[in-house]
């Protein structure tokens, strides 16, 4: 049986469609290992220098907590936590929520991406730290329950890199509870306390 030339124009048409799939079967498992090598890749860490109201800069990794870390800052913080951050962080900080799958473990600081200094912990959580977490500065807008907020969080770190616990002092700088002292005596205005005290402590 001799093959035609309308036979050989469809066997070329033939051949010529299975080589054009392979190429895109080809370039489709490409394309998807090169997406999958991307997505494995870390965020990118935020700058730990900003600058501060006046401009000038600030190294958040060398800023100190100016809140000692004590039993009392402690709890305030873990108010202020629960409040804010425990949907997505969990209760205990561990993070095991499955619908949030880019939260940090709190209690695991050698897996942080974003530092684990008190000053780069308050950058991260004032100013947020890539698309899974947002700045909260507008929700925690008293720098103290920030502070107070880092307090807790290192409270989760497992004993061995924990700060050391500090004893209560009469200088705490726990403003909160000095206002709520003050009130009692019937000092300031009342209107002005009432808002301080329901700051971030709901």
């Amino acid at each position: 049986m001799r093959i035609g030339p309308t036979d050989r124009g469809a066997e070329r048409v033939a051949r010529l469609a299975g080589n054009v799939f392979l190429a895109l079967c080809v370039l489709l498992l490409l394309l998807l290992f090169s997406g999958q090598v991307q997505s494995e890749e870390p965020a990118p860490a935020p700058e730990s220098t900003s600058q501060d109201e006046s401009g000038k800069p600030v190294d958040f990794k060398k800023l100190k907590n100016p809140v000692p870390f004590t039993n009392k800052s402690i709890a305030r913080g873990k108010t202020v936590y629960i409040r804010f951050c425990a949907d997505c962080h969990g209760r205990d900080g561990k993070a095991m929520i499955d619908f949030i799958s880019d939260a940090t473990d709190l209690t695991a600081p050698k897996r942080w991406r974003h530092g684990t200094t008190p000053g780069e912990i308050f950058h991260s959580i004032r100013d947020g730290a890539g698309v899974a977490m947002p700045p909260y500065k507008i929700h925690i807008p008293k720098e103290t329950d920030l502070w107070h907020l880092v307090n807790f969080v290192q409270s989760l770190w497992p004993e061995s890199v924990r700060p050391k616990l500090q004893k209560e002092s009469d200088h705490d700088t726990d403003d909160h509870t000095k206002q709520e002292g003050t009130e009692s005596e019937g000092g300031g205005d009342g209107h002005e306390q009432n808002d301080t005290s329901q700051s971030g402590g709901k």
